[in-house]
């Protein structure tokens, strides 16, 4: 979620068991920082590289 948001995705699709939950995650995500994560991922290395920049730079609460 935080990269999509970071590209500028403006519309989810989820299931509505999990809309509530999904709604709480983005109201908590800085935007510029998404932003700067999206960036970043765009020429990243791998995955786990990818992981770790959305770690650091939109939240320590992510899974």
């Amino acid at each position: 979620m935080p990269l999509l948001i970071g590209l500028g995705c403006d519309v989810l699709s989820a299931a509505p068991a999990a809309l509530d939950e999904i709604r709480a995650r983005v109201r908590g995500l800085d935007a510029e920082a998404c932003a700067r994560a999206a960036h970043e991922a765009l020429v990243a290395g791998g995955v786990e590289e990818i992981w770790e920049i959305v770690r650091r730079r939109c939240s320590p609460e992510l899974p």
